[in-house]
């Protein structure tokens, strides 16, 4: 590692640079719901996953949904308002009937068929003579993933007396699982430096997206919020926030998706935590890090027409890869630099014996309060300098952050049918989004310059070490069915899921910066 010139201290963090309260340009925005609750692909980037079931009647339109949760409760909720979005039921629900039903029969109301004997799955419920306004709920458990129910109901609205009757089909789905996969943050910082804090989460049940608040927690105190992030059905987002410091000492940052909704699936996984050391800005230090995360999904569904053939009537697999990358640098120079002229700032990085990217700032002036915040909308390129100088005691320091994030999502699926299958269509497609990823080898190194009239300079070199494993969790169900006269089929639904990547980081103390 070459010595630093002037007494530099450059200090890494796992994610840019960014002051509190939104400063920093291109903070995060997270889209939400429409109050509605409907056209929701207008307000989310994308909308992946299953919506309530609805029923109409006259003017009035009810909604209804079935959750699964780990434990094996079903919720059952049914309203004449939109979920999740603060709306206000109205009106009255008097009756509600449920009946589980078999939708391949020709006449859709027969008992769900349940088992290799033909069992019939036997659910019915009816509630009367309801009073308690426009929604309605009920948790019943050992419903199966996938079970059709038939739902009746009778209501009124708000502004007229007479019932009117609606019907229609629901599912049960599984509650959406949001899990945070990882804190990317520095493992040490300077006193009064204020950081930007990332963590990917993924939802991996894959029936429904979901909305959460998406917290930073200091010492298990809440330091930031995302409030009302969305989260695709088997999708991702990250949450960034910002953290000052003003003490030295070891903390705790726990990262955390609360108040999901509609409910998850399983709490237990919707938090991570890790420790950061804060120490004297005045120590020459400097940290940089890399991660590559591999997240991949597939569901197989196979229809048997027969449930006792081996070849499926129809085949159909569909599978997402999102493979999301973050190279930071971060770092402090323990002087305010002089402002008597622009400055000039380059960064580049390499892997593999090869060129990543490169970036050249050959004129950078700092606004009247000593910032500068670049983002690059084509690369994802962010770049953050921070000069703070105190006149009364002829000290300063000047902070500089490059960030790097990306992601790629690659989609296939595929159907095959024989002519026998009904309501099959063959067809196959594959969508790749324009990769924004770069390609990781084994190490990584870059070359960072900030140059005032004399440049400063910093050479990180790491190993990426892979983590996670490639052998997918894969979990499956197969559910028989009556098809026609006497014949007995059956539905077998696969998933499977593995999260892998490589990641390193270096960092240099004090005592290595001085030799």
């Amino acid at each position: 590692m070459e010595r630093l010139r002037k007494g530099l201290s450059i200090f890494a963090a796992a994610a840019l640079l960014a002051p509190a309260g939104g400063a920093l340009a291109g903070r995060p925005v997270f889209h939400h719901h429409r109050a509605d609750h409907d056209g929701e692909e207008a307000d989310h980037a994308s909308d992946r996953g299953a919506k309530p079931a609805k029923g109409t009647a006259g003017d009035l339109t009810l909604r209804s949904r079935f959750l699964l949760d780990k434990d094996g409760n079903t919720q059952f909720e049914i309203s004449t308002a939109p979920f999740d979005v603060g709306a206000a039921p109205v009106g009255n629900i008097s009756h509600v009937e449920l009946r589980a039903i078999d939708p391949s029969r020709a006449a859709g109301d027969d008992d769900y068929k349940d088992g290799d004997s033909g069992k019939e799955f036997r659910f019915r419920k009816e509630f009367e003579h309801l009073r308690d306004g426009g929604y309605f709920t009920r948790t019943f458990p050992g419903l199966p993933h996938g079970l059709n129910i038939r739902v009746e109901a009778k209501a009124r609205g708000a502004t007229r007396r007479d019932e009117l009757e609606a019907k229609w089909v629901d599912v049960v789905h599984y509650r959406p699982d949001l899990v945070v996969t990882q804190v990317n943050a520095p493992s040490s910082a300077f006193v009064k430096s204020t950081l930007s804090i990332t963590a990917p989460v993924i939802e991996h049940m894959g029936d429904l997206g979901a909305h959460a608040d998406c917290a930073l927690l200091i010492d298990d105190v809440q330091a930031d919020i995302a409030p009302d992030m969305w989260v695709d059905a088997n999708g991702s987002t990250t949450c960034r926030f910002t953290a000052t410091f003003t003490a030295a000492g070891t903390h705790k940052l726990t990262v955390a998706a609360q108040n999901v909704r509609p409910g998850d699936y399983d709490t237990s996984n919707n938090a991570l935590s890790q420790q950061i050391t804060i120490i004297n800005p005045i120590i020459p230090i400097y940290n940089a890090s890399v991660t590559e995360t591999t997240t991949v999904n597939s569901n197989t569904l196979d229809v048997y027409n027969v449930s006792t053939e081996t070849t499926p009537d129809s085949h159909q697999v569909t599978s997402m890869t999102n493979v999301s990358q973050s190279r930071s640098f971060v770092g402090t120079i323990p002087s305010a630099l002089s402002l008597s002229q622009p400055w000039k700032v380059t960064y580049a990085d390499h892997s593999g014996g090869k060129d990543l990217s490169s970036v050249e700032y050959p004129s950078v002036t700092l606004d009247a309060s000593g910032n500068f915040f670049d983002t690059d909308p084509v690369t994802g390129r962010q770049l953050a300098i921070m000069r703070s100088f105190d006149a009364t005691t002829n000290t300063g320091s000047t902070n500089i952050g490059f960030l790097w994030p990306s992601t790629e999502t690659t989609t296939f699926s595929q159907k095959t049918c024989t002519l026998t299958a009904v309501n099959c269509t063959p067809g196959d497609f594959t969508v790749t989004p324009t990769p924004a990823n770069v390609v990781l080898a084994d190490d990584y190194s870059a070359d960072v310059v900030v140059d005032d009239g004399v440049p400063y300079s910093a050479h990180p070199s790491m190993a990426l070490a892979p983590f996670g494993s490639t052998t997918p969790t894969t979990t499956g169900v197969c559910v028989n069915f009556r098809s026609g006269a006497n014949k007995i089929g059956k539905r077998c639904l696969s998933t499977s899921t593995a999260t892998f990547g490589k990641s390193g980081g270096v960092s240099v103390t004090a005592a290595q910066a001085s030799q």
